[in-house]
């Protein structure tokens, strides 16, 4: 879930801004590297939602707010002159684990967050995958930004009053006290009043909405009959699938006080065939039992792993594959991949360490935790802007 979004509530605009008339599949990949993870766009017939443009640029000017604390942070912390220092000793770069011994800190998702924002950006370089990749100084980062360089001058202008922000401080905490200042604690406890619940369920909905739309165009949810949206908050995932699948329906599965928001602002202004199968389900997804029933043959996770620390995630997965009937239930998770190597979805991984207590995913990974969960044939789909759909079946 994303922070500082705040919009008037919108359902759906009859007047459809695009509509999408396309069939079968058109490839795609999304890098990883120098690895390339094969992908599919699938749009199919006329899509029943008005689809909204693509808000890429809008995404790029908000997580644009972390582009300049990244690196004075990293300055600061003198990230540049103590990989050098190990290049000089023959060392062909640092893991992100050596970077977090070196500033001694035992969880590192804030540092993992800023070595891919600083690969992003150019300032390193990086090769290989997960826990093994290295990260190396550019020739640009060797010259201006390592305090033994002649050339030192933008490090001394950056780390100046002028040159750093309030940004920085509160991502310095995050990565050496993990301090977060999100609803993280909030969701833990399951306690949220309704005023918060309406607060927060406001702004998720605002940025939610267009790649829900897109996201119920793009998968398609043949033999579905019910679908159980995990912390769906106001619903819009939901509710776009339930408008683009006809006799699906859908149950929003959240804490008691977001449900009743839910509910009373945000069902209420589906259309009446929508309401018949758009349901609530008042739980908390830590501290309550899942359902077990079979009643739902497909979960949907969207901008809920990317909270959470790796351990949490993969228990949030076991549940789901227990949860699901065997046979060919499916697990569906919604997020931005870092797989594009796009300097956005890695400030969004900056974001979510400094809100919550995750981080954003590769495809390899969300791929390794479904399968030691049981799924099997894991794949990922290009969806609406920055978003992919991760899926897999319980066999």
């Amino acid at each position: 879930m994303i922070y500082q979004m705040a919009a008037r509530v919108r359902f759906f605009n009859p007047t459809p801004i695009l509509r999408i008339k396309r069939s079968g599949f058109s490839s795609g990949t999304i890098g990883v590297g120098t690895t390339r993870v094969p992908t599919k766009h699938r749009y199919h017939g006329v899509s029943n939602l008005p689809m909204p443009p693509v808000d890429k640029r809008i995404w790029d000017v908000f997580m644009s707010q972390w582009r300049l604390p990244s690196l004075t942070v990293a300055l600061e912390f003198e990230l540049f002159d103590v990989i050098e220092s190990h290049r000089n000793q023959g060392e062909n770069g640092l893991t992100i684990d050596q970077i977090a011994d070196h500033l001694e800190v035992e969880n590192n998702n804030g540092v993992r967050a800023l070595m891919e924002s600083l690969n992003a950006q150019s300032f390193l370089l990086k090769t290989g995958q997960g826990s093994q990749a290295r990260f190396q100084c550019t020739e640009e980062s060797r010259t201006f930004l390592t305090r033994k360089s002649p050339d030192y001058y933008w490090g001394n202008m950056l780390l100046s009053k002028d040159g750093t922000c309030n940004r920085h401080q509160v991502l310095k905490d995050a990565i050496l006290k993990q301090e977060v200042i999100g609803a993280a604690q909030e969701w833990e406890s399951g306690e949220l009043s309704i005023e918060r619940a309406k607060e927060l369920t406001s702004a998720f909905h605002s940025h939610s909405l267009p790649s829900a739309m897109g996201a119920a165009a793009c998968y398609p949810l043949d033999g579905v009959s019910h679908l159980l949206d995990i912390g769906g908050g106001s619903g819009c995932y939901s509710a776009s699938f339930v408008k683009e699948n006809e006799g699906l329906h859908a149950t929003v599965m959240d804490l008691p006080s977001v449900c009743t928001v839910t509910a009373e602002t945000y069902f209420a202004n589906a259309g009446e065939d929508e309401k018949e199968r758009l349901h609530i389900l008042p739980r908390d997804m830590f501290q309550d039992p899942w359902p077990s029933d079979d009643e739902y043959d497909a979960i949907f996770m969207s901008n809920i792993l990317h909270d959470w620390s790796f351990e949490t995630c993969q228990e949030l997965v076991q549940k789901s594959f227990n949860s699901l009937p065997a046979g060919g239930g499916r697990l569906i998770l919604h997020e931005i991949l870092l797989d594009s190597n796009h300097a956005t979805a890695a400030y969004l991984s900056i974001h979510m360490a400094v809100y919550t207590r995750g981080q954003q995913f590769y495809f390899e990974e969300l791929k390794t935790m479904m399968e030691e969960a049981g799924f099997v044939n894991v794949n990922a789909i290009c969806t609406h802007g920055y978003y992919s759909i991760v899926s897999g079946e319980k066999p």
